[in-house]
């Protein structure tokens, strides 16, 4: 007898996929627009300046922590298209 397990999608995630989805989470908190590419707005009115500061700080590290990611994934790529040496 087999057994089948249930799993849900955010299992199958790795790091860089939840970091993304954070990172558009707190841009839709901000009411700025998805997409690391999109800049950086303004402070949404009525947001107390210390939860703004906050969530532009983790915006912050999320988006260096992913360009980090993309920065490895394009090198692994070069590397395997580059020819032999």
């Amino acid at each position: 007898m087999t057994l089948f397990r249930h799993t849900y999608p955010v299992q199958h995630e790795n790091k860089y996929d939840r970091e993304v989805l954070r990172l558009d989470a707190i841009r839709a908190h901000l009411g700025w627009e998805p997409g690391l590419l999109n800049g950086k707005g303004w402070r949404p009115k009525g947001m107390h300046w210390q939860t703004f500061y906050r969530l532009k700080a983790e915006h912050d590290e999320l988006v260096a922590s992913v360009v980090g990611h993309m920065d490895a994934r394009l090198m692994l790529a070069a590397d395997r298209l580059s020819p032999p040496r």
